[in-house]
C-alpha cells in the first residue's frame, strides 16, 4: 500500500507562514504557503490530508561538509549526524512552534477554520 499525495491547505499554510516568520523564519511570499511538487519524502500525512484540512511542514537539515559540499541525504550516517546538531534541533523547534501557532489560530479564529474547511471541500469536489 502506498501513500497518497498531500493536499495542502492554503489557509493553514498562510497561518503557518505567519508564525514561522515571526519566530525568525523566512518564507518570503504566499505562493510558498503550498507547494505542489514531487519530493523524495514519503509520509502518511498525504492520506490524512484527503480526510481533513492539513499542512505538512518541512524542516531543513544541513548535511554538508565544512566546504559546503552536500553529504548524504535522509537515511544515511551523514544525515543522522547532521540531524543531531544544535542547529537542526533549533530549526525543528521553530517548525513545531509554528505548527502549534496554527493550532491555536484555528481554535481562536473560527473564520480561519471555516476558510480551511471551505478550501478543503472545494478541493475534494474538484477531484
Amino acid at each position: 500500500m502506498g501513500y497518497e499525495d498531500h493536499m495542502p491547505n492554503h489557509a493553514l499554510g498562510r497561518s503557518y507562514r505567519h508564525f514561522f516568520n515571526r519566530l525568525g523564519g523566512d518564507i518570503p511570499i504566499g505562493e510558498l504557503d503550498i507547494i505542489n511538487a514531487a519530493t523524495q519524502a514519503s509520509t502518511d500525512q498525504g492520506n490524512i490530508s484527503h480526510d481533513m484540512p492539513s499542512i505538512s511542514s518541512n524542516v531543513w537539515i544541513r548535511s554538508e561538509d565544512n566546504g559546503g559540499q552536500q553529504l548524504g541525504g535522509p537515511h544515511t550516517p551523514d544525515f543522522e549526524r547532521a540531524a543531531r546538531t544544535e542547529e537542526s534541533h533549533e530549526l525543528a523547534m521553530r517548525a513545531a512552534k509554528a505548527l502549534a501557532g496554527v493550532a491555536v489560530d484555528v481554535c481562536r479564529r473560527p473564520e480561519l477554520l471555516h476558510e480551511a474547511k471551505e478550501e478543503f471541500n472545494k478541493t475534494q469536489r474538484a477531484q
